[in-house]
Protein backbone atom coordinates (compact mmCIF):
# COMPACT_ATOMS: atom_id res chain seq x y z
CA UNK A 1 0.00 0.00 0.00
CA UNK A 2 2.51 2.41 -1.48
CA UNK A 3 2.43 5.43 -4.14
CA UNK A 4 5.32 7.59 -4.46
CA UNK A 5 3.19 10.31 -6.08
CA UNK A 6 2.58 10.38 -2.49
CA UNK A 7 -4.94 21.72 26.37
CA UNK A 8 -5.17 21.21 30.08
CA UNK A 9 -5.55 18.52 32.46
CA UNK A 10 -8.47 16.00 32.20
CA UNK A 11 -10.56 16.19 35.29
CA UNK A 12 -10.36 13.42 37.72
CA UNK A 13 -13.68 12.07 38.84
CA UNK A 14 -13.61 9.70 41.85
CA UNK A 15 -13.89 6.84 39.65
CA UNK A 16 -11.28 7.66 37.39
CA UNK A 17 -9.21 8.23 40.67
CA UNK A 18 -10.01 4.73 42.28
CA UNK A 19 -8.98 3.08 38.65
CA UNK A 20 -5.84 4.78 38.61
CA UNK A 21 -4.83 3.78 41.71
CA UNK A 22 -5.70 0.15 40.96
CA UNK A 23 -3.69 0.54 37.66
CA UNK A 24 -0.68 1.26 39.46
CA UNK A 25 -0.74 -2.18 40.67
CA UNK A 26 -1.99 -3.78 37.61
CA UNK A 27 -0.93 -2.08 34.09
CA UNK A 28 -3.56 -4.28 32.56
CA UNK A 29 -5.98 -2.58 34.86
CA UNK A 30 -5.65 0.76 33.48
CA UNK A 31 -5.31 0.10 29.71
CA UNK A 32 -8.86 -1.86 30.44
CA UNK A 33 -10.24 0.98 32.54
CA UNK A 34 -9.02 4.04 29.81
CA UNK A 35 -11.13 1.89 26.79
CA UNK A 36 -14.20 1.87 29.16
CA UNK A 37 -13.49 5.31 31.10
CA UNK A 38 -11.94 7.19 28.42
CA UNK A 39 -13.07 10.02 26.67
CA UNK A 40 -12.26 13.46 24.77
CA UNK A 41 -11.01 16.34 26.71
CA UNK A 42 -12.67 19.19 24.09
CA UNK A 43 -9.43 21.01 23.97
CA UNK A 44 -7.87 18.55 23.02
CA UNK A 45 -10.17 17.20 19.70
CA UNK A 46 -9.98 21.22 19.10
CA UNK A 47 -5.77 21.26 19.44
CA UNK A 48 -6.12 18.01 16.98
CA UNK A 49 -8.17 19.67 14.26
CA UNK A 50 -6.15 22.36 14.33
CA UNK A 51 -3.47 20.20 13.47
CA UNK A 52 -5.23 18.70 11.33
CA UNK A 53 -6.12 21.27 9.40
CA UNK A 54 -2.44 22.81 9.14
CA UNK A 55 -1.35 19.27 8.00
CA UNK A 56 -4.48 19.84 5.22
CA UNK A 57 -3.46 23.66 4.37
CA UNK A 58 -0.10 22.26 3.67
CA UNK A 59 -1.28 19.41 0.99
CA UNK A 60 -3.82 21.62 -0.46
CA UNK A 61 -0.69 24.24 -1.09
CA UNK A 62 1.32 21.56 -2.61
CA UNK A 63 -1.14 20.59 -4.96
CA UNK A 64 -2.21 23.80 -6.03
CA UNK A 65 1.25 25.84 -6.38
CA UNK A 66 3.83 22.93 -6.96
CA UNK A 67 6.48 20.76 -4.99
CA UNK A 68 8.66 24.17 -3.90
CA UNK A 69 5.48 25.99 -2.59
CA UNK A 70 4.61 22.92 -1.11
CA UNK A 71 8.00 22.05 0.73
CA UNK A 72 7.91 25.71 2.15
CA UNK A 73 4.44 24.95 3.24
CA UNK A 74 5.70 21.69 5.03
CA UNK A 75 8.24 23.19 6.23
CA UNK A 76 6.51 26.03 8.50
CA UNK A 77 4.10 22.78 9.95
CA UNK A 78 6.35 21.09 10.52
CA UNK A 79 8.33 24.07 12.63
CA UNK A 80 4.73 25.22 14.27
CA UNK A 81 4.46 21.60 15.14
CA UNK A 82 7.51 21.22 16.92
CA UNK A 83 7.27 24.59 18.75
CA UNK A 84 4.18 23.22 19.62
CA UNK A 85 5.33 19.69 21.08
CA UNK A 86 7.57 22.34 23.46
CA UNK A 87 4.45 22.98 25.51
CA UNK A 88 4.39 19.89 28.52
CA UNK A 89 1.12 18.35 28.22
CA UNK A 90 -1.11 15.78 27.50
CA UNK A 91 -0.99 16.45 23.57
CA UNK A 92 3.17 16.87 23.51
CA UNK A 93 3.19 13.02 22.51
CA UNK A 94 0.50 13.49 19.38
CA UNK A 95 2.39 16.37 18.24
CA UNK A 96 5.59 15.41 18.17
CA UNK A 97 4.18 11.62 15.98
CA UNK A 98 2.28 14.17 13.73
CA UNK A 99 5.61 15.99 13.16
CA UNK A 100 6.92 12.89 11.19
CA UNK A 101 4.37 13.82 8.34
CA UNK A 102 5.30 16.98 6.86
CA UNK A 103 8.86 15.87 7.30
CA UNK A 104 8.10 12.90 5.01
CA UNK A 105 6.09 15.27 2.76
CA UNK A 106 8.84 17.20 2.34
CA UNK A 107 11.76 14.56 1.77
CA UNK A 108 8.93 13.26 -1.12
CA UNK A 109 8.57 16.89 -2.85
CA UNK A 110 12.88 17.46 -2.18
CA UNK A 111 13.30 14.12 -4.07
CA UNK A 112 11.21 13.44 -6.79
CA UNK A 113 10.50 9.96 -7.93
CA UNK A 114 10.81 10.70 -11.72
CA UNK A 115 14.50 11.76 -11.02
CA UNK A 116 15.65 9.18 -8.15
CA UNK A 117 14.77 4.93 -9.20
CA UNK A 118 11.50 4.48 -6.69
CA UNK A 119 13.66 1.70 -4.90
CA UNK A 120 16.28 3.70 -3.58
CA UNK A 121 13.35 6.72 -3.58
CA UNK A 122 11.35 4.23 -0.93
CA UNK A 123 14.93 3.98 0.71
CA UNK A 124 15.82 7.26 1.37
CA UNK A 125 12.76 8.61 2.62
CA UNK A 126 12.63 5.39 4.63
CA UNK A 127 15.85 5.63 6.37
CA UNK A 128 15.33 9.09 7.12
CA UNK A 129 11.91 8.96 8.20
CA UNK A 130 12.56 6.14 10.66
CA UNK A 131 15.43 8.18 12.38
CA UNK A 132 12.85 10.83 12.71
CA UNK A 133 10.61 8.41 14.50
CA UNK A 134 13.37 6.60 16.57
CA UNK A 135 14.51 10.59 17.73
CA UNK A 136 10.55 11.10 18.59
CA UNK A 137 10.64 7.85 20.70
CA UNK A 138 13.70 9.30 22.49
CA UNK A 139 12.32 12.73 23.24
CA UNK A 140 9.11 11.18 24.83
CA UNK A 141 10.99 8.21 26.55
CA UNK A 142 8.82 6.03 24.58
CA UNK A 143 10.23 2.06 24.91
CA UNK A 144 9.21 -0.28 22.09
CA UNK A 145 6.99 -1.79 23.34
CA UNK A 146 4.72 1.52 24.04
CA UNK A 147 4.60 1.62 19.83
CA UNK A 148 3.15 -1.62 19.32
CA UNK A 149 6.76 -3.71 18.98
CA UNK A 150 5.96 -6.83 21.36
CA UNK A 151 4.92 -10.23 20.47
CA UNK A 152 1.73 -11.42 19.18
CA UNK A 153 -0.09 -14.58 18.46
CA UNK A 154 2.03 -16.50 15.59
CA UNK A 155 -1.68 -17.10 14.07
CA UNK A 156 -2.89 -13.37 14.42
CA UNK A 157 0.76 -12.43 12.26
CA UNK A 158 0.06 -15.26 9.40
CA UNK A 159 -3.59 -14.03 9.37
CA UNK A 160 -2.71 -10.95 8.82
CA UNK A 161 -0.18 -11.50 6.36
CA UNK A 162 -2.04 -13.91 4.36
CA UNK A 163 -4.81 -10.87 4.10
CA UNK A 164 -2.52 -8.55 3.00
CA UNK A 165 -0.84 -10.65 0.22
CA UNK A 166 -4.26 -11.22 -0.87
CA UNK A 167 -4.71 -7.34 -0.91
CA UNK A 168 -1.84 -6.36 -2.93
CA UNK A 169 -3.97 -7.56 -5.89
CA UNK A 170 -6.76 -4.83 -5.90
CA UNK A 171 -3.69 -2.55 -4.25
CA UNK A 172 -1.82 -3.34 -8.12
CA UNK A 173 -5.07 -3.42 -9.96
CA UNK A 174 -5.98 0.09 -8.90
CA UNK A 175 -2.02 2.07 -8.68
CA UNK A 176 -1.01 0.69 -11.66
CA UNK A 177 2.34 -1.13 -12.15
CA UNK A 178 5.52 0.97 -10.62
CA UNK A 179 9.27 -0.20 -11.90
CA UNK A 180 11.15 -1.03 -8.79
CA UNK A 181 14.17 -1.61 -11.47
CA UNK A 182 13.06 -5.74 -11.79
CA UNK A 183 15.47 -6.19 -14.58
CA UNK A 184 18.21 -6.13 -12.13
CA UNK A 185 18.45 -9.63 -12.26
CA UNK A 186 18.22 -11.52 -8.43
CA UNK A 187 20.29 -9.22 -7.16
CA UNK A 188 17.94 -5.84 -7.96
CA UNK A 189 14.92 -7.87 -6.94
CA UNK A 190 16.48 -9.20 -3.61
CA UNK A 191 17.20 -5.16 -2.90
CA UNK A 192 13.74 -4.50 -3.92
CA UNK A 193 12.08 -6.82 -1.67
CA UNK A 194 13.86 -5.96 1.68
CA UNK A 195 13.66 -2.07 0.58
CA UNK A 196 9.77 -2.97 0.55
CA UNK A 197 9.58 -4.64 3.61
CA UNK A 198 10.97 -2.65 6.05
CA UNK A 199 10.76 0.72 4.52
CA UNK A 200 7.23 0.16 3.25
CA UNK A 201 5.48 -2.40 5.52
CA UNK A 202 7.54 -2.05 8.62
CA UNK A 203 7.98 1.88 8.65
CA UNK A 204 4.93 3.34 7.79
CA UNK A 205 3.29 0.46 10.61
CA UNK A 206 5.70 1.94 12.93
CA UNK A 207 4.49 5.73 12.17
CA UNK A 208 0.64 5.10 11.66
CA UNK A 209 -0.19 2.26 14.04
CA UNK A 210 2.80 2.42 16.74
CA UNK A 211 3.45 5.92 17.05
CA UNK A 212 0.59 8.03 15.55
CA UNK A 213 -2.17 5.46 16.81
CA UNK A 214 -0.69 4.96 20.15
CA UNK A 215 -0.41 8.60 21.26
CA UNK A 216 -4.52 9.03 19.57
CA UNK A 217 -5.05 5.92 21.92
CA UNK A 218 -3.30 7.52 25.20
CA UNK A 219 -5.63 10.62 24.53
CA UNK A 220 -8.80 9.65 22.97
CA UNK A 221 -9.16 5.83 23.62
CA UNK A 222 -10.75 4.47 20.92
CA UNK A 223 -10.35 7.63 18.65
CA UNK A 224 -6.80 6.45 18.15
CA UNK A 225 -7.63 4.26 14.97
CA UNK A 226 -9.38 6.97 13.70
CA UNK A 227 -6.31 9.75 13.97
CA UNK A 228 -3.78 6.68 12.47
CA UNK A 229 -6.57 6.20 9.16
CA UNK A 230 -6.86 9.91 8.94
CA UNK A 231 -2.97 10.16 8.50
CA UNK A 232 -3.04 7.71 6.53
CA UNK A 233 -5.26 9.17 4.23
CA UNK A 234 -3.67 12.44 4.14
CA UNK A 235 -0.91 10.95 3.08
CA UNK A 236 -1.99 8.87 0.49
CA UNK A 237 -3.85 11.48 -0.79
CA UNK A 238 -0.63 12.60 -2.07
CA UNK A 239 -1.61 9.92 -4.87
CA UNK A 240 -4.70 11.72 -6.47
CA UNK A 241 -6.20 8.50 -6.97
CA UNK A 242 -9.51 8.83 -5.25
CA UNK A 243 -10.04 5.07 -5.49
CA UNK A 244 -6.57 3.95 -4.10
CA UNK A 245 -7.28 6.81 -0.99
CA UNK A 246 -10.35 5.25 -0.38
CA UNK A 247 -8.45 1.81 -0.35
CA UNK A 248 -5.82 2.95 1.49
CA UNK A 249 -7.87 3.87 4.28
CA UNK A 250 -10.04 0.58 4.34
CA UNK A 251 -6.62 -1.21 4.90
CA UNK A 252 -6.11 1.44 7.45
CA UNK A 253 -8.38 0.71 9.48
CA UNK A 254 -8.08 -3.04 9.78
CA UNK A 255 -4.42 -2.60 10.91
CA UNK A 256 -5.61 -0.02 13.02
CA UNK A 257 -8.54 -2.68 14.42
CA UNK A 258 -6.19 -5.30 14.86
CA UNK A 259 -3.04 -3.17 16.76
CA UNK A 260 -6.44 -2.16 18.85
CA UNK A 261 -7.05 -6.15 19.68
CA UNK A 262 -3.66 -7.21 20.34
CA UNK A 263 -1.87 -3.91 21.23
CA UNK A 264 0.78 -5.12 18.67
CA UNK A 265 1.98 -4.18 15.44
CA UNK A 266 3.27 -7.62 14.64
CA UNK A 267 0.59 -8.51 12.33
CA UNK A 268 0.21 -4.89 10.76
CA UNK A 269 3.74 -5.18 9.57
CA UNK A 270 3.65 -8.49 8.03
CA UNK A 271 -0.06 -7.95 6.12
CA UNK A 272 1.34 -4.22 4.92
CA UNK A 273 4.68 -5.84 4.22
CA UNK A 274 2.83 -8.51 2.61
CA UNK A 275 0.48 -6.00 0.56
CA UNK A 276 3.83 -4.22 -0.46
CA UNK A 277 5.77 -7.15 -1.80
CA UNK A 278 2.88 -8.64 -3.58
CA UNK A 279 1.63 -5.15 -5.51
CA UNK A 280 5.39 -3.51 -6.11
CA UNK A 281 7.57 -6.84 -6.57
CA UNK A 282 5.42 -9.51 -7.32
CA UNK A 283 2.55 -9.34 -9.68
CA UNK A 284 5.03 -6.37 -12.01
CA UNK A 285 7.29 -10.01 -12.57
CA UNK A 286 3.96 -11.81 -13.39
CA UNK A 287 1.58 -9.32 -14.81
CA UNK A 288 2.44 -7.45 -17.58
Amino acid sequence: MADPSALGPRIATPGVAALSVAARADPALGRIGRRRLGFADPRAVRFVAGVGGMLVAGEIITLAMGAAAGVFAHALVLVGLVGLSMRPGTTQRLTLAVAVLPLIRILSLAVPAAIVPIVYWYLEIGLAGTEGIFLVMRRLNLSPSDVGLRRAPIAEVVTVGFIGALLGIPAYLIAGRLDLGHGGGLVGLAIASAVVIIFVGFFEELLFRGLIQSAGTALFSRGGVLLSVGATVLMYSASLNPRYIVFAALVATLFGLVTRRSGSIAGPIAGHAALALMQLVVLPIIVP
